[in-house]
């Protein structure tokens, strides 16, 4: 009987950890803010790839890279 009572607090602690660690993940306003300037930057590059790609210097593998 014990150890059922063992295995079922095992199984119910990983449990948990299981739920907060992929399903628990609340997002605060900072967090928000920070989210929006990460995408905004990561827009922001693949802009600049396109330009580069568009320029008129980059005749070749070499001069692009």
């Amino acid at each position: 009987m014990r150890i059922l009572s063992y295995s079922i607090a095992v199984i119910v602690a990983i449990a948990l950890v299981v739920y907060f660690t992929f399903f628990f993940n609340p997002q605060t306003e900072e967090q928000d803010v920070i989210n929006a300037a990460w995408a905004q930057f990561a827009d922001d590059v693949a802009d600049l790839g396109k330009t580069v790609e568009n320029a008129p210097f980059n005749q070749d593998a070499q001069t692009a890279a």
